[in-house]
């Protein structure tokens, strides 16, 4: 591929100052024989641009191939091994299934693996073992591993700070003088233009002296030069340097934010500590309704902060609002100057303009999910804090209604984690609540677990639900049927399913027509497309989801109509119209992208890799999968095991038909285990089941298959048939005996496989592939030139090999119409192309 890295592009002001640490780290990779270098160094030093200038530079020199850039900068899942594979999969462009693949893959081709920020990975988070990993892949043939981060040690066996050249760690500390007077130029040439010209090298080699050349600081410097000389600016930082803690590492980083503070108007000075209550920013539109100042005073403070550099104003994409960018440590050290009586009165009117923003966005997300999703991205952070300070306040009716607003959008963007913290406070407050908040509570939680796989804890929260309501029709009532039918569902119980789900319909419609009965209705009716779909009802699905699409469009539900469409073409793919499922998904293919849902992406791809493969596209299959692979790694929580368990599935099938067993059978069990940890029984079944197919062809591991396959018709037999399919694990379960010598047992695994196959409702519609030839043979039956020919090439290709359906065929050919006699050494499939003609000659006759 062209594309041999994916580094982000450098500041626009350059690289500077960090030559030396360059030759010093390829040196490391070249000469030392270092395998892993690690660069740290406390906030501002410039870690990630040296890292970045390295992965340019080394990739340009030729002593790697590709350079994979990995940031776990505010990282909020909980594998970021998992993550790091993913991105690494993408550059490399190869399938990687797990670790040992990865290793691999990186012994044939030299690459530069980068890891940054890992300050931001706690032990829970999986820090330890992303460094094992990292530790075989900085030894897999050429490929070498670089890190950055603020800590200083690992506290790791394989990342000693001294005394080997197998790991290597190089402390930043400021910039070199002349680096610093270079780096400056460059700042003072970026607009606005100075008052007072280039000041003197001497005064500013030490005035940098003051702040260790801190890189950081130097910038903050920079912007208070183009408006004040040097000799005063010295004095003012030495002072502040005085007042800052002797321990602190980053004091002088303090002092420079300070000298730029107390540059303010002493109205501003008053009115800025207020800020402090934000997490790093804000939507300029937040800024007097938390802090009360008016719009005159704000726009005062606004231009002094934007001049000073301590603040950033960006337009959110899609959004046309400013969202504002406050300096790294400016919020905190502002907080520090309120009194405890200013900092809860601020904080009280901050939970509670954010409890109001969460409704706006929660309301809004249905009619434009984009920019209302591109602005809950940008105040997540202030909405999380938000929320949990009103919970641990105690107003539970809004902080329940809160919860629910914030979790909403916490499993949209993936971040499960953050969403389970929050369910888990919101609950152990319901009880002492009246009944209504009471209900949200629950359901919240109900929700949660479905979300997270948790399928039977969900199905018990909805059930208590359910029965501490009336019996009485109400939309709380028709909601916990809709919830209870979608969990039953999932776990394959479709029989239960389709009867909570018609019973909600059943209750809706008895209510007043509201827009929310509605917008139920619609729910509960795709939820009930989704199932008759699993059923094989196709034609009834079909009409359920239009029904849907028109309530979705009535009201103008753009993330409602994306969704159905994209289950309609699912539809069409079940049906094998593949360029009727391509149109449905194309449609919405971007947008679930651009209103940052990645679980519903993910899904859209690996859908798309589905439709590649059953056209025999392969490589295309491949590649969309593991675009898929890696939005799933970098979700979290136990709904990402039910979407990476089947994706994997996909990924271990597409290695398999292209003659990589070996590999094909490291993403099965990847796919197993995910599954498990889910709980994902029919999952579990069908993984199984394709595992065992897999080691059919091996004699030697034929009881190890059998063993598979048992183990799958074990879980199958629990589920509803149509939903697992069945048929398939009796039919492996018979090819095994076949080869093993059993005839008899064979024989018995395939009736029952053509029992179930008959069983479900959608068997003839499977065999749109088949069309052609059914045709052909009940014509052939009418038309004695068309049997003829017929049957002069079914006896060619009979002659050449041995063909159990078109064997069948003759006999059909000659009058023969009983389907036990013809029946008996077929599979389900071919079983049922026999019953389509014997059904298309009947119907002729």
């Amino acid at each position: 591929p062209d594309r041999k890295h994916n580094l982000p592009r450098m500041q626009e002001s350059g690289f500077f100052g960090r030559t030396r640490k360059l030759w010093q780290i390829e040196r490391a990779f070249t000469v030392q024989g270092t395998r892993r270098f690690s660069v740290t160094g406390f906030g501002g030093q410039g870690k990630t641009y040296l890292a970045l200038e390295t992965g340019y530079w080394l990739l340009r020199t030729g002593l790697f191939q590709r350079v994979c850039f990995v940031s776990f900068s505010g990282f909020q899942g909980v594998d970021p091994v998992g993550v790091t594979i993913s991105t690494l999969a993408t550059v490399l462009d190869e399938s990687l299934p797990d670790a040992e693949a990865a290793e691999a893959a990186l012994k044939r081709i030299p690459t530069l693996l980068i890891l940054d920020n890992l300050e931001s990975l706690a032990d829970e988070a999986g820090l330890p073992e992303l460094l094992t990993a990292a530790t075989r892949w900085s030894e897999a043939g050429k490929s070498r591993v670089l890190l950055t981060s603020r800590q200083p040690d690992f506290n790791h066996p394989d990342y000693h700070t001294a005394g080997t050249f197998e790991h290597q760690c190089l402390h930043l500390k400021g910039l070199g003088q002349q680096d610093a007077l270079d780096w400056f130029g460059e700042l003072m040439r970026l607009p606005p233009e100075p008052k007072f010209g280039m000041p003197q090298r001497s005064a500013l080699i030490d005035l940098f002296h003051k702040v260790g050349f801190h890189p950081l600081s130097i910038g903050l410097l920079a912007q208070q030069l183009k408006e004040r000389r040097p000799a005063e600016l010295g004095e003012r930082l030495e002072a502040l340097l005085e007042e800052q803690p002797a321990d602190r590492e980053d004091r002088t980083l303090l002092a420079s934010l300070e000298l730029s503070i107390e540059r303010l108007p002493a109205r501003c000075q008053e009115w800025l500590p207020r800020l402090g209550v934000f997490q790093g920013g804000c939507l300029e539109e937040m800024i007097g309704k938390v802090t009360g100042l008016d719009q005159a005073d704000w726009q005062e403070l606004r231009n002094h902060l934007l001049r000073a550099g301590l603040m950033q104003a960006e337009r959110v994409p899609m959004a046309d609002k400013i969202f504002l960018r406050f300096h790294t440590t400016l919020a905190p050290a502002l907080w520090q100057k309120l009194t405890a009586k200013k900092r809860a009165g601020l904080l009280k009117r901050y939970c509670q303009t954010y409890y109001l923003l969460s409704i706006v966005l929660y309301q809004l997300d249905e009619k434009a999910p984009r920019p209302t999703r591109a602005l809950a991205q940008c105040e997540l952070p202030n909405l999380f804090r938000a929320v949990h300070t009103a919970l641990q306040e105690g107003k539970t009716e809004e902080s329940v209604d809160f919860a629910a607003n914030v979790n909403t959008f916490l499993y949209l963007f993936g971040m499960q984690c953050d969403s389970q913290k929050l369910t888990k406070a919101v609950d152990k407050a319901w009880y002492t609540v009246d009944l209504q908040t009471w209900f949200r509570a629950r359901s919240n939680l109900g929700e949660q677990l479905w979300q997270n796989g948790q399928i039977a804890a969900a199905v018990q929260v909805f059930e208590d639900i359910f029965d501490k309501l009336e019996k009485t029709p109400s939309f709380k009532r028709c909601q916990a049927l809709g919830r209870l039918g979608c969990c039953y569902r999932i776990q394959g119980t479709l029989d239960r399913a389709e009867q909570f789900l018609r019973q909600a319909l059943y209750e809706l419609a008895q209510l007043e027509q509201s827009e929310e009965v509605r917008q139920q209705t619609g729910f509960a009716l795709t939820d009930l497309a989704d199932l008759l779909t699993e059923q094989g009802c196709y034609k009834e699905a079909d009409e359920a989801y239009q029904a849907g699409l028109e309530i979705a469009e009535e009201q103008g539900n753009a993330r409602g109509i994306a969704v159905i469409k994209s289950q309609l073409g699912t539809l069409a793919l079940r049906q094998g119209k593949l360029t009727e499922a391509i149109e449905q998904y194309q449609s919405v293919q971007h947008l679930f992208r651009s209103i940052g849902e990645p679980a519903s992406e993910a899904t859209l791809l690996h859908q798309l890799g589905i439709v590649h493969q059953l056209s025999g596209n392969w490589k295309q299959a491949e590649q969309v999968y593991r675009e898929a692979a890696q939005l799933i790694e970098e979700m979290d929580g136990e709904d990402r095991n039910i979407q990476a368990g089947r994706n994997w599935q996909s990924l271990a099938q597409i290695c398999a038909v292209t003659g990589r067993e070996a590999e094909a059978e490291q993403w099965y069990r990847k796919a197993l285990a995910a599954c498990r940890a889910a709980g994902d029984q029919s999952g579990m079944a069908l993984i199984l089941n394709n595992l065992a197919t897999l080691l059919i062809n091996d004699s030697t591991r034929l009881t190890e298959a059998y063993s598979l396959a048992e183990n799958s018709l074990t879980i199958q037999e629990t589920l509803e048939p149509a939903a697992v399919e069945i048929w398939k694990v009796y039919e492996v379960l018979s090819q095994i005996a076949n080869k093993q010598g059993d005839s008899l047992q064979a024989a018995e695994y395939r009736t029952r496989s053509k029992q179930a196959y008959f069983a479900f409702p959608g068997w003839r519609k499977q065999l749109y592939q088949y069309e052609e030839l059914i045709a052909s043979v009940v014509q052939a039956s009418r038309e004695l030139d068309v049997r003829e020919k017929l049957e002069q090439a079914i006896d060619k290709v009979l002659k050449e090999k041995e063909h159990s359906l078109f064997a069948a065929i003759l006999p059909i050919l000659k009058g023969e119409c009983d389907e036990a006699a013809l029946f008996e050494p077929l599979n389900y499939t071919e079983a049922a192309i026999i019953r389509a003609i014997l059904e298309g000659i009947d119907e002729k006759a």
